[in-house]
């Protein structure tokens, strides 16, 4: 064969190779979504999505504080595995592999509590570049007074470092957040202020209707931003400094909670639709309706500030215990009015530089999908 012909062979073999890689690739099992819910006997159930569709799929379970992962289903085709009820109590961390290695991590969102109020992991939603939030690392929530003993024995495992609490001085006073979680050594973080709510004002002049407590809600979102600036800030400047994980929260665990979180997921890269999606499951996890409208089990000397929401209608109530998607749209479409961009608000209200902005991207984010063959090779059983 002369130099030419082998040099055609080779180049041919080069090109059939490429394509059997392509092929493999193409033809290798992927996961594409999956979650963790509670069922109607209280377990979890791990769903998921694969293609194709009837792909092998072993789940690996990694319990809070463990380094070491269980198998819990090997070669799973049907899409789905349920945990009994020690597993579901421990909520781990579920890695999806595939027979590649490749391996898609889930969780449930919202944390097995007694008496939490909203307590959830901001963990796993997709950037826009590929990207997924940390699970573990970053939580949002409503009060903490009411956690029990059993609460607090399953938050000492998550090994929250920082909290950072967005509730007025009335509100923090009234119920106050004593953390008991064993071995921990938290930092709580908050500010001095007074609460001035302007829908506690509409009511106490007026008679409001479900319009104007709408109008109201919005008009109050669009202020979010900037009344609170001060809290957002050091919730940004905490994890700018690597201190995770970080649990924040407010009273509902929705509205200043809610915009944090939001303008975390938006820094983040999180679409904008998946940001409105996670602020909207709020009032899904949670009855507001139930939790606002009866009377406080709070015993205390302290005023309730938010006693007036037991003496309205219920209608007129409704759109104060919302979690509507628009109002937080409203907040972030009226940051980018006011300063130009979400970016501008980081650097020029919040003081969060870009050096800052990527700190938290490099603690919060990682590939959406890893390869745990090492690792399971090892740690398996």
């Amino acid at each position: 064969m002369n130099l030419a012909l082998r040099a055609i062979g080779i180049a041919t073999l080069a090109s059939l190779s490429l394509v059997t890689l392509a092929l493999a690739d193409r033809n290798a099992t992927t996961i594409q979504a999956a979650t963790v819910e509670r069922t109607s006997n209280g377990n979890a159930l791990i769903r998921w999505q694969s293609s194709p569709s009837n792909a092998p799929v072993d789940v690996f379970l990694q319990f809070p504080g463990e380094q070491q992962l269980r198998r819990a289903s090997r070669s799973d085709r049907d899409g789905q595995h349920e945990l009994d009820a020690e597993e579901s109590a421990r909520r781990p961390l579920v890695h999806l592999t595939t027979d590649t290695g490749l391996s898609f991590t889930t969780a449930e969102r919202l944390l097995p509590l007694q008496r939490g109020r909203n307590f959830r992991d901001l963990g796993g939603y997709r950037t826009v570049d590929g990207q997924r939030v940390k699970w573990g690392k970053i939580y949002r929530s409503g009060t903490m007074t009411h956690l029990t003993e059993a609460d607090y024995e399953f938050l000492s495992t998550l090994g929250i470092r920082v909290i950072c609490d967005f509730r007025a001085n009335e509100e923090r006073e009234r119920e106050p957040t004593e953390w008991k979680a064993n071995g921990s050594q938290v930092d709580y973080r908050s500010r001095d202020y007074l609460s001035e709510s302007g829908l506690r004002a509409l009511f106490e002049n007026g008679a409001p209707n479900a319009q104007s407590v709408r109008a109201t809600m919005l008009e109050l979102y669009g202020e979010l931003p900037y009344t609170h600036a001060p809290s957002y800030r050091t919730m940004f400047e905490s994890l700018a400094a690597g201190d995770a994980p970080l649990a924040f929260n407010c009273s509902a665990g929705k509205d200043r909670t809610g915009v944090a979180a939001a303008l975390l997921l938006t820094m983040l890269g999180v679409p904008r639709e998946i940001v409105a999606e996670d602020y909207a499951l709020s009032e899904k996890v949670v009855d507001y309706e139930a939790e606002y409208s009866r009377p406080s089990e709070i015993k205390s000397s302290k005023p309730n500030p938010f006693a007036f929401i037991a003496k309205l209608p219920a209608e007129v109530r409704a759109p104060l215990m919302r979690s509507d998607p628009e109002y937080i749209r409203t907040a972030l479409r009226h940051i980018e009015q006011r300063e130009g961009s979400i970016d501008a608000y980081f650097e020029r209200v919040l003081n969060i530089s870009k050096a800052q902005q990527q700190a938290i991207r490099n603690l919060l984010l990682e590939p959406a999908s890893t390869n745990l063959v090492a690792k399971t090779s090892k740690t398996m059983h």
